[in-house]
């Protein structure tokens, strides 16, 4: 599964950094509770010197628009209009992936959730773009500067408790250089359009790497690495978020 939000705010991406992306209730089975860490991503985070952990400094100052080295302020903010500061690309492994990781206990699935991941991020990355202005159209930069957060648990959905769910969230900051190297904000129409593309890397990943180390896998909907031998029941008992789904689409007779 991936998933791309719309634009997200400067004070929405503020707050998921502690609320949501580095909250340890993501992180459940792997972490008890630990602090989360995200890593950086991408050519643009390569260029800027920015390896390794994620750093809450720079990332909000990337979060503003701004140099995260120096604080120099690179997108121009108008007065009185919200500033579009980043989008969220979700990406998921199955239930029965996240279950063998998770409560089977397989570490090794985690990390190739993780290159996957890294995978599908760099094949959208390819295709990231900078606005030019009003009559010039948009200019492929293929760079951006990213931050990557894997949480091994979904919300929990009324009274249920948090279910095992691999997933990770690439937040991919709105700023990108162009060719004469300036920065500019980005134009993310062709990464939407690129999102089963995205998806399509991802899973073929997943697929090839648990077949290396001896599992037996199919391609479900949407390109999806299924390990086979879980019962259909099992997997729809710990999809509390699509039981709730079937019981909205029930009341309303769809």
């Amino acid at each position: 599964m991936i998933r791309m939000s719309g634009a997200l705010h400067e004070k929405t991406v503020a707050e998921y950094y502690k609320k949501e992306y580095t909250n340890r209730e993501n992180r459940s089975y792997y972490s008890q509770g630990g602090e989360l860490r995200g890593e950086w991503h991408g050519e643009l985070a390569k260029d800027l010197e920015l390896t390794g952990a994620v750093d809450w400094e720079q990332y909000n100052r990337l979060v503003k628009g701004q140099d995260p080295n120096s604080g120099e302020q690179w997108i121009k903010i108008r007065e009185g209009v919200a500033h579009r500061s980043a989008y969220d690309i979700t990406i998921g492994a199955h239930k029965s992936v996240s279950d063998a990781a998770l409560v089977g206990g397989d570490t090794r699935i985690l990390e190739i959730h993780q290159r996957a991941v890294r995978k599908a991020a760099s094949a959208i990355e390819e295709y990231a773009q900078v606005k030019l202005g009003n009559t010039r159209g948009a200019e492929i930069t293929g760079k951006w500067a990213a931050a990557i957060f894997t949480h091994d648990s979904a919300r929990p959905v009324g009274e249920h408790i948090p279910r095992q769910q691999l997933h990770s969230h690439v937040v991919v900051f709105n700023l990108s250089r162009d060719r004469e190297g300036q920065v500019r904000a980005m134009e993310a129409r062709e990464l939407y359009r690129v999102q089963s593309y995205g998806a399509a890397v991802y899973h073929s990943e997943v697929a090839a790497d648990l077949r290396a180390i001896g599992y037996r896998v199919r391609t479900g909907t949407n390109y999806s690495a299924e390990i086979v031998g879980y019962a259909k029941e099992y997997l729809d008992s710990i999809s509390d978020r699509r039981e709730q789904i079937n019981q909205h689409l029930k009341e309303r007779g769809l």
